[in-house]
């Protein structure tokens, strides 16, 4: 069987490494563009200078390997301070700064270190130039050197806008869905095993009532911030933001471990009982979720004109909503379907207990389900044998 390179298992290999070496893959992504356009602009000077010369019969190209080496390596230091940049921007100034200030910050920051790198440069171009000049019994005079170096210039600017829009593009699709996009890989509907969670702030209504809009949004706000901390961790995926919900995914082909996508509830939970004290004085309450997670096939399609997306579809996403739906009916925080369990059970059987809530039949659905309750903590000597009795009672598909 050959490797699995569906787009899925792409975004799923993107999203580990971002998460996982963010530092890394800012370092990267810069250093790759900065190759790529250092070399796009060398060989088109190198093809105006060659048909110059064709003309010119005095005129000789420089080194072309050369002046290609020496842009490949000015696009490495550049690419690998840009790189630094984006992560220390990021991670100082966060949410809590605009998207214009941190664009302006990156602009301030990025200016500097192009002047630095700029000057270094000059000095080596200087050293792979002048024997160039020398042999065509030519001197590079100063203002020569200043011309030459202000054509990068508007390269540089108009390069650190493309990468700054990318990556805030990038951003707002989520890793490794930008490529995707471009590639069209989307265009033509997909067959994906998923694994999806949605998650409901719990009593909401009577939040939102008692604490008005405007605190009921800051508290929403906070309660997505302490959110967004686990999601690198448990490499989720955020599909959708629905007021109060949120709705996460995961390529369930790709997981290493599963029981990480139920894992990741107890994550939120942890988070947010550590700002306990925050939101009590700031809201007068500690909120708390409920979530239910399904596995099973959907359909992945890039939708829309005016809004473009990656959309899912099928019953599986139909199913953990209702899943979801039956917390607040049976009392339990956190429901999981059988297909879930059957999967992830490998995992979690030490450090989770799971209770069997019975075949139901969610609303709109003909069939019956059967669900479980997940709740954290390690699991006793006496609770593993009807545990695993359970479990062996599931059927492998």
């Amino acid at each position: 069987m050959g490797a699995d390179r569906s787009p899925a298992r792409y975004r799923s290999i993107a999203t580990r490494l971002t998460y996982r070496r963010p530092v890394f893959t800012a370092i990267l992504a810069q250093v790759n563009f900065w190759i790529l356009t250092n070399a796009l602009l060398v060989t088109i000077s190198h093809l105006v200078i060659k048909a110059v010369a064709a003309t010119y019969v005095e005129i000789t190209p420089p080194p072309f390997l050369a002046v290609l080496a020496l842009s490949a390596v000015t696009a490495i230091f550049y690419g690998t301070a840009l790189g630094l940049i984006d992560v220390w921007v990021e991670r100082h100034l966060g949410m809590g700064a605009s998207l214009g200030r941190r664009i302006l910050s990156k602009a301030v920051l990025y200016s500097m270190v192009f002047v630095v790198i700029s000057i270094g440069t000059l000095a080596v171009f200087d050293m792979v130039m002048d024997d160039w000049f020398a042999r065509m019994g030519m001197q590079l005079s100063d203002e020569a050197r200043y011309r030459w170096a202000l054509t990068f210039i508007p390269t540089t600017l108009v390069g650190n806008l493309v990468v700054s829009f990318i990556k805030q593009v990038n951003r707002s699709f989520g890793p490794g869905m930008l490529v995707s996009l471009l590639l069209g890989r989307y265009q033509k509907p997909i067959t994906e095993q998923r694994i999806f969670m949605f998650m409901d702030l719990k009593s909401s209504t009577r939040h939102a009532e008692e604490l008005g809009p405007e605190r009921y949004s800051a508290m929403i706000r906070d309660l997505f911030h302490d959110i967004d901390t686990q999601v690198p961790q448990h490499e989720a995926e955020i599909y959708q933001y629905v007021g109060d919900e949120v709705v996460f995914t995961w390529n369930a082909p790709a997981l290493r471990d599963k029981s990480q996508c139920v894992r990741f509830y107890f994550a939120i939970e942890a988070a947010i009982a550590m700002r306990a004290e925050h939101y009590q004085r700031a809201y007068d309450r500690i909120p708390t979720f409920k979530a239910g997670l399904h596995l099973g096939e959907v359909i992945a399609v890039e939708i829309g004109e005016i809004k473009r997306e990656i959309a899912y579809h099928g019953d599986t996403i139909n199913t953990a909503a209702r899943i979801q739906s039956m917390c607040s009916d049976m009392g339990r925080p956190l429901i999981i379907s059988e297909s879930m369990l059957r999967t992830c059970w490998p995992e979690m059987e030490h450090t989770l207990r799971t209770e069997a809530l019975g075949a139901v039949i969610l609303k709109g659905k003909q069939n019956h389900v059967n669900i479980y309750a997940v709740v954290g903590g390690s699991v006793g000597a006496s609770e593993m044998a009807p545990m695993r009795r359970a479990s062996s009672s599931i059927t492998e598909v």
